[in-house]
C-alpha cells in the first residue's frame, strides 16, 4: 500500500516533520518501505523484493594486490561475499573518466545483477550515470550522484584530527595541502584545513600537475606537508632530489604505501582496505534486497602509520 503524505503522520502523532522523515528513512533502511520515484513511499513487497540470486557486479581495474589498493578492496569484497553466499560478477575493466562511453559494453553485463560497486574514483563520471538504473556503491568516491551512489572512503575527520595532531607533536604550525585535485581530495583538503586552522595554524591549498613539477613547492624545510592522497606523493618524491620523506615533516592520506609494496616508505593516515570490500559488499546486498532504500554515505575507520 502506498503511504500518506508525512504531514498526515505529523498531525496524526503530533510530531514535527523532520521526525517523520527520519521515521520513514529508518524504515526505508531496515527494508521495510521502498520510495518509487514521482509516486511515493510504500509497504514493500517482499514478494517481489530483488532477489540476490542475480549477482553483484564489480568494476574492478587490476586484481594485482602488489599494484593496487582496490585489489585489497576486491578481497575485503569477495571474503563478505563467500560468507553470506553472495554471488559476483566481474564486469569489462573501464577506467575512471570513461564510463559513460563504455555504456554500450556494460549495459548487458548489468543486465544480469542486482547492485554495481565501482572500485576506484569514478567521481569525473559522476555527471549522468542514471542509466546504471540500479543501486551502486562506490569505493573512493565522493559525490552520490543524486542518490544513485552509497559511497565509501575513509573518515575525513578523524584523518584530519590525527593529521593536525601529528604536526603539532612535530612542531609545524604552517602546512601545505598538496592535492591532485577530485572531489574527494578537495574535501579531505577542505576538513583538515578548518581542524588545523582552529589550532591557530595557517595553511596554504596547492593544487599540482605532476608533470609540470615546480621545485618551489617542497622548498620550505619548516613547513609541514600533507599530500591527500597517497598516489600524490609517490609522483612527486620521484622528482624531488633527496628523501621527501626524511627531509621534510610529511603525511599522506590514505596508507597506500602500507599496502603496496612499490610505493616508497612514508608517514601515512589511511583505512584498512579490506574491511572497506567487507562494507562495500554489506551495502550492495542491503541495497540489492531493499529497492528504493536510500544510499548512504560511509566512512571507515582510519589510523595513523608513522615512519
Amino acid at each position: 500500500d502506498r503511504l500518506p503524505p508525512l504531514r498526515s503522520w505529523c498531525e496524526k502523532f503530533n510530531i514535527n516533520l523532520d521526525t517523520a522523515r527520519r521515521g520513514m528513512w529508518h524504515l526505508q533502511n531496515s527494508g521495510l518501505l521502498e520510495c518509487r520515484r514521482s509516486s511515493g513511499i510504500y509497504v514493500r513487497d517482499f514478494g517481489n523484493a530483488l532477489p540476490l540470486r542475480n549477482a553483484i557486479g564489480v568494476l574492478l581495474q587490476d586484481d594485482d594486490p602488489s599494484q593496487t589498493y582496490c585489489a585489497h578492496v576486491m578481497l575485503g569484497i569477495q571474503q563478505r561475499a563467500k560468507s553470506s553466499k553472495t554471488p559476483l560478477c566481474r564486469l569489462t575493466k573501464v577506467v575512471p573518466g570513461n564510463l559513460c562511453r563504455s555504456r554500450h559494453l556494460l549495459e548487458k553485463e548489468l543486465a544480469q545483477c542486482s547492485a554495481l560497486i565501482l572500485l576506484g574514483n569514478y567521481d569525473l563520471d559522476s555527471e549522468d550515470l542514471s542509466w546504471l538504473r540500479r543501486p551502486a556503491i562506490g569505493v573512493e568516491m565522493h559525490e552520490m550522484c543524486s542518490g544513485l551512489f552509497s559511497v565509501i572512503s575513509m573518515d575525513p575527520v578523524n584523518a584530519a584530527e590525527l593529521a593536525v595532531e601529528y604536526f603539532r607533536r612535530h612542531n609545524k604550525k604552517h602546512v601545505r595541502i598538496i592535492d591532485l585535485t577530485t572531489p574527494l581530495h578537495r574535501f579531505r583538503a577542505a576538513v583538515f584545513q578548518d581542524h588545523f586552522m582552529r589550532t591557530g595554524g595557517t595553511v596554504e591549498y596547492h593544487e599540482v600537475n605532476p608533470c609540470c613539477y615546480n621545485p618551489d613547492l617542497l622548498s620550505d624545510p619548516g613547513c609541514g606537508y600533507l599530500f591527500t592522497g597517497g598516489e600524490c606523493f609517490q609522483l612527486l618524491a620521484e622528482q624531488f632530489p633527496g628523501d621527501l620523506a626524511t627531509e621534510r615533516t610529511v603525511i599522506s592520506l590514505d596508507a597506500k604505501s602500507e599496502w603496496l609494496p612499490g610505493y616508497r616508505p612514508v608517514s601515512t593516515i589511511g583505512p584498512d582496505w579490506r574491511q572497506i570490500g567487507v562494507l562495500a559488499c554489506e551495502e550492495a546486498e542491503r541495497r540489492a534486497r531493499t529497492p528504493g532504500s536510500m544510499a548512504k554515505r560511509i566512512y571507515a575507520d582510519v589510523k595513523l602509520y608513522e615512519r
